[in-house]
């Protein structure tokens, strides 16, 4: 297996949207109090989502490739702290790690590192000074990867259903 990562071009959207829908596929089965859902039309919108934020906030999605075959992507983008944030924040240019997937059947193989190593980069290029990415608390495996690449705990969400 040589995986290769690369820019995301126009021609792998309908990739990217089988990718999206995978990852929320996944999130779908390991989410606990069955919130989420995938309705027939949420690849492609939440595909064109992704795309627009990527082009307004100075993003890139790079895929991981092997043999042709699309097996994983990052989706990230750069922001300035606004005024308000300034207030109660120390100055900050971030970089958000918007969405991580790889195949199930290449987890564990450095994929996703591989995919993180290029966006850090990106991240580092834009003079980002803090990188966030966010998890499900049930998915453990991805808590358990981000801590690996010396990512800490910052905040949680959390929820009542009443």
């Amino acid at each position: 297996m040589k995986i290769l990562i690369r820019e995301y071009k126009p021609t792998d959207k309908i990739v990217l949207i089988r990718c999206v829908e995978a990852l929320q596929d996944y999130e779908i089965n390991i989410d606990n109090l069955k919130r989420k859902r995938r309705l027939p039309a949420y690849g492609k919108y939440f595909t064109n989502q992704l795309l627009r934020r990527v082009r307004t906030e100075k993003g890139k999605i790079f895929l991981a490739v092997d043999q042709d075959k699309v097996c994983g992507y990052v989706v990230g983008t750069v922001a300035k702290q606004t005024k308000e944030s300034l207030l109660k924040k120390v100055p900050s240019k971030f970089g958000y790690v918007v969405e991580l997937y790889v195949d199930q059947s290449l987890r564990r193989q450095r994929v996703g590192q591989k995919l993180m190593k290029k966006m850090e980069e990106f991240f580092e290029k834009e003079h980002c000074t803090v990188i966030t990415v966010g998890a499900m608390v049930v998915n453990t495996g991805a808590r358990k990867f981000y801590k690996k690449l010396k990512y800490v705990d910052r905040s949680v969400e959390m929820i009542k259903i009443i």
